[in-house]
């Protein structure tokens, strides 16, 4: 679990655009950051893990 500073649990909207935001930037394709989880695990079946 992720925090703020104060020890909060990070509201999901700002972990939703904060991804979004860094995703952008790096010129990554569309997708959530949950989609994210099933994209790891994708490439970890099809690299034989």
């Amino acid at each position: 679990m992720f925090t703020y500073e104060d020890g909060q649990p990070l509201k999901p909207q700002y972990v939703t655009r904060l991804f979004d935001k860094l995703r952008i930037q790096a010129g990554l394709p569309r997708m959530t950051f949950h989609g994210l989880r099933h994209e790891r695990a994708s490439l970890l079946l099809a690299s034989g893990a």
